[in-house]
């Protein structure tokens, strides 16, 4: 609940528009990981078992972390009726 803290003490046009600077991320998040599960399936296949078909749980911990603020600003902006 840290990052719940930090978004309680902001004003609510600083919380309106950190909402709207998210809403994109969780496509961006998705067409990245997208990609690189894709890219981890081609290479298998050209090249089979490697230490690049791992390479989609490195943005794994990016993507977590964008989903869990957007989670907390979603919060904050349904408490305080702004959206």
């Amino acid at each position: 609940m840290d990052q719940r803290q930090d978004f309680i003490d902001h004003s609510d046009e600083e919380v309106l528009q950190e909402h709207k600077q998210l809403e994109p991320t969780q496509m961006y998040d998705s067409m990245i990981f997208g990609f690189l599960i894709g890219l981890s399936i081609v290479h298998l296949a050209n090249n089979g078992a490697d230490i690049l078909i791992f390479l989609p749980l490195t943005y794994l911990p990016i993507a977590l972390r964008n989903a869990r603020r957007r989670r907390v600003v979603r919060q904050v902006v349904r408490e305080r009726n702004l959206g």
